[in-house]
């Protein structure tokens, strides 16, 4: 263990200016003999940060206290003030077991998250860390226990006490945007402040704190984790990884190994090419054969760094996450920075884009082009995710002719044709490259990477209201004609498609699909054009299940992480989840609204036909409304049924590439 130095413990830490693991914590917690820590979130995640000292908490016979305060939802907030004293420490006492069930869920699965949970487990059950549980007497939101507090026993005595935002995940320690007051007991003037952040902690700990109730896990599950964690005669080693030598850089890529053989084949040809795009149906690995090609190329010195770009905060924390996932296989040999929501990295990326990656929103790509210097004095390969959306009016008239400074451009997307927008698609082609692979949906179900699925076509007809929204519509356009006013063709096509996509008897076709069926809305999404649309299904829905939420433009993502934990059974929405979000339990998928364009079609039924590790025997159903005028099928209702309905004919070959 290196020595201390207690003279470089600031009284201040800040991200952006600090890096708040290497600089404070990691020290900080390698020489302790006590830690004790109060937050509303901790994450498992964290270990990987702690996995460089493992040795030292080891060596120390280090005493950690952590006490979790969850950050209560409205509507577990709602459901106390309904429960009894009784019901209130039933809840408690659920949430305290059910929350070690990741031991569950990870234990099966690669090293380095198999590792995770058994170094987890087993200084849970070796008493190196202890977890109680704070939650408020009442409903009240003023009763939580707050503060985030943490105070370091140090080895020589001293003690340093911390409080501020950051909370104990990965997220608090690298991501995001945290700051943090520190106080060291061998300067006078902190003292009392290290006093009163111990007696703080010490007193919600020992369940004395006004308005917290504390809870412990209980042996039940602490049994369980004590003869997991005794399959160990040692605590069990973090996995090694290989330091990156010149033999490493030439002749291994940690990923490509592990890679499907459709996956290989687009990295060999994307490696030939050079630039183009991937046309990946949604689920079969389109972000981490990317993570393949940008590994290749750092390994092989191709590139000094690389621009991750896509819209949409969801997506963009997706990628995040899975680039920070990455990176610690690789040592954390890569600076990662993030430049959309409240995360402001952009100038740091652009001072020096060697060894780094910066993840932005394409809204804000304007911003990487400002300094052409930058661009032309490193090699920055792009990577532009969704690149269908990047064909749009703005983009085309904000970023022509800027990409000619990459030499190294992937586009990823299952389906990266604009229809009815040669302009558009022009200009993709341009920027970025052509089609240089192709693995649609058909080919992923066929190669068991996707799962088969059902095709119900629900039937509907027009009323006489929206007969006459069609006639006025028509009327309208063609006074225009008259008038020799010129419009776009385009907006005559998109008013009509909104009467079919908000077409009254549509509403009590989905009532009848939902009352004879009501397990339909049991781990489902509907699709809807628009939210006011979509709250005239909210009644029936109601009837059938009261598990359900919305999750419209401008909401936060907790209904989506309910959702994908499966606390609910349905999501209403409307475009959010069209693409990119990873949700392999959805079995139900029901287009309310459908488009004309295939596209948003292939991204819908796409979220329901990633394989389910938990359910191997996953069938996926689509529900697609269909609409008969003098009974007969409109002509774009009748494309769009007879594609999906030969499409799920599809079955997976027992000879596969993939099987779950």
């Amino acid at each position: 263990m290196k020595a201390f130095n207690i003279d470089i413990i600031k009284d201040h830490y800040r991200s952006g200016i600090d890096n708040l693991s290497s600089d404070f914590f990691k020290p900080c917690l390698s020489y302790s003999k006590v830690y004790r820590r109060a937050v509303a979130y901790f994450s498992t995640n964290t270990l990987l940060e702690w996995a460089d000292i493992y040795k030292d908490i080891l060596n120390n016979n280090i005493k950690i206290y952590l006490l979790i305060s969850p950050n209560l939802s409205h509507d577990d907030l709602n459901l106390f003030k309904d429960l009894n004293t009784e019901q209130r420490l039933n809840y408690i006492k659920r949430y305290s077991t059910e929350y070690f069930k990741i031991l569950e869920i990870y234990r099966l699965k690669g090293d380095l998250k198999k590792w995770r949970v058994d170094f987890f487990s087993y200084i849970i059950a070796n008493d190196i860390m202890k977890i109680k549980f704070a939650f408020p007497e009442s409903a009240d939101l003023t009763s939580l226990f707050h503060e985030k507090i943490g105070i370091f026993d140090l080895l020589n005595g001293d003690k340093i006490a911390f409080t501020g935002s950051a909370n104990e995940t990965m997220g608090g320690y690298i991501r995001n945007y945290e700051s943090i007051d520190v106080y060291r007991s061998w300067i006078i003037s902190d003292n009392s402040r290290v006093m009163n952040k111990e007696n703080q902690f010490d007193e919600a700990w020992n369940n004395k704190a006004l308005g917290l109730i504390v809870s412990e896990p209980s042996e039940e599950i602490l049994n369980k984790i004590k003869a997991y964690s005794f399959e160990y005669d040692s605590a069990p080693v973090k996995p090694s990884f290989n330091e990156p030598t010149e033999e490493y850089n030439r002749n291994y890529s940690k990923l490509e190994d592990s890679l499907w053989p459709h996956q290989k084949k687009a990295l060999s040809i994307f490696l030939q090419k050079k630039c183009g795009i991937l046309e990946m149906a949604t689920g079969t690995g389109k972000t981490r054969t990317a993570l393949s090609i940008m590994e290749n190329l750092f390994i092989n010195n191709k590139i000094d760094g690389v621009v991750i770009t896509v819209e949409g905060t969801d997506l963009l924390k997706q990628w995040r996450d899975e680039v920070d996932k990455w990176n610690f296989l690789q040592n954390n040999h890569y600076k990662i920075y993030s430049h959309f929501d409240s995360n402001h990295e952009l100038g740091k990326f652009m001072r020096n884009p060697k060894y780094s990656i910066l993840i932005i929103s394409r809204l804000q790509l304007t911003k990487v082009f400002s300094d052409k210097s930058t661009l032309e004095k490193y090699s920055i390969f792009i990577i532009h995710d969704e690149v269908h959306g990047f064909g749009s009016p703005a983009h085309v008239s904000n970023l022509k002719n800027h990409h000619k400074t990459f030499i190294y451009k992937l586009g990823l997307s299952a389906t990266p044709d604009r229809e009815y927008d040669k302009i558009g698609n022009k200009f993709i082609e341009n920027e970025i490259g052509p089609i240089i692979f192709k693995f649609d949906i058909k080919d992923a179900i066929e190669n068991n990477i996707l799962c088969e699925f059902n095709y119900t076509p629900i039937k509907y007809q027009l009323s006489v209201d929206d007969k006459k929204r069609i006639k006025n519509i028509r009327s309208k356009y063609n006074l225009f004609d008259k008038k020799g006013i010129v419009y776009d063709i385009n907006d005559l096509y998109r008013d009509l498609s909104m009467v079919y996509k908000t077409a009254e008897y549509k509403i009590t076709a989905f009532k009848e699909l939902v009352s004879k069926k009501p397990s339909v809305l049991k781990s489902c999404i509907i699709f809807s054009a628009t939210m006011n649309y979509a709250e005239q299904t909210l009644h029936y829905i109601q009837n059938a299940t009261y598990k359900y939420r919305t999750y419209f433009s401008g909401e936060d993502s907790s209904h989506l992480i309910s959702f994908a934990k499966s606390e609910i059974d349905c999501l209403l929405t409307c475009h959010k989840l069209s693409q990119g979000i990873d949700i392999p339990s959805l079995e139900n998928v029901i287009l309310l609204s459908s488009d004309r364009a295939k596209l948003e079609t292939i991204q819908r039924i796409g979220r329901c036909l990633r394989k389910d590790f938990n359910n191997v025997r996953k069938k996926a159903n689509v529900y697609d409304f269909i609409c008969y005028r003098d009974n007969k099928i409109i002509d774009v209702d009748h494309e769009r049924m007879m594609w999906l309905n030969q499409l799920s004919k599809t079955k997976n070959n027992s000879n596969g590439q993939h099987s779950s």
